[in-house]
């Protein structure tokens, strides 16, 4: 199966840009979303995996500097690319201070557009790819051995899918995860048996993971979704085997 391409989430005022960066991203490999209200930003990233937003600051329910501090105040993590206006540094200095990750002065260059994009989605996967071990609940999950191991150092027996699922989970701890964003993240098609099947691999990681914890560690949330609960330390490099 083929891997997915990464998902844009594109909140723009005019339908001349959604057009246009929409059709540039999608000719450069790039699965795009394309809506005109911040304030639908929120839902679009509950909902569907989305790993960078591209944010005008026009848009048609007011800033798209309000709608990145909400996003950021709401634990949005993924990267955050601002178009600001022409020539005004104000924005650009407001905007990074709340908290987007790169500001680009409209008109803007697709070609630049697409450079910084592919720039900080590397600047994720680096960070995801440094951390060897996580640590939670007195328990250690090793990406490269595809193991989870106890404090005396034997091993919880997890079928493949259980550990990509719990895998999915950790690295990403305290985020609410629809059940199509863990397939996307498993690589598992997305179907609606194969959205059914998550829920079955959810219990069934539950019932294994409270036989060695104190508590549940996997909540449900309301209208669709789950969220890993547990406390996860990154442990990285040579310390992973420590």
């Amino acid at each position: 199966m083929s891997r997915r391409l990464p998902h844009i989430l594109f909140v723009s005022g005019s339908p001349v840009d959604r057009r246009t960066i929409g059709a540039c991203l999608a000719a450069h490999q790039f699965a795009t979303t394309a809506i005109g209200r911040g304030r639908n930003a929120l839902h679009e990233l509950e909902t569907n995996t989305v790993d960078a937003v591209v944010l005008d600051v026009a848009n048609d329910d007011g800033s798209g500097l309000e709608a990145c501090r909400r996003l950021r105040e709401k634990g949005v993590l993924v990267p955050i690319i601002l178009f600001t206006g022409s020539g005004d540094p104000i924005d650009r200095v407001i905007g990074l201070e709340l908290g987007a990750d790169d500001c680009i002065e409209k008109p803007v260059d697709e070609k630049e557009l697409v450079a910084r994009i592919r720039a900080r989605l590397r600047i994720v996967d680096r960070g995801h790819q440094a951390a060897d071990t996580y640590s939670f609940a007195g328990l250690r999950l090793n990406v490269k051995e595809r193991r989870v191991t106890r404090p005396n150092g034997s091993s919880l027996r997890l079928t493949s899918a259980e550990f990509d699922l719990l895998a999915a989970f950790v690295a990403r701890a305290g985020r609410k995860l629809s059940r199509s964003q863990l397939l996307d993240l498993m690589d598992r098609r997305t179907t609606d048996d194969a959205a059914r099947s998550i829920d079955v691999l959810v219990s069934r990681l539950r019932r294994k993971l409270l036989a060695e914890t104190d508590g549940g560690l996997i909540s449900t949330i309301r209208n669709g979704g789950y969220q890993f609960t547990s406390d996860v330390n990154s442990i990285r490099g040579a310390n992973a085997g420590a």
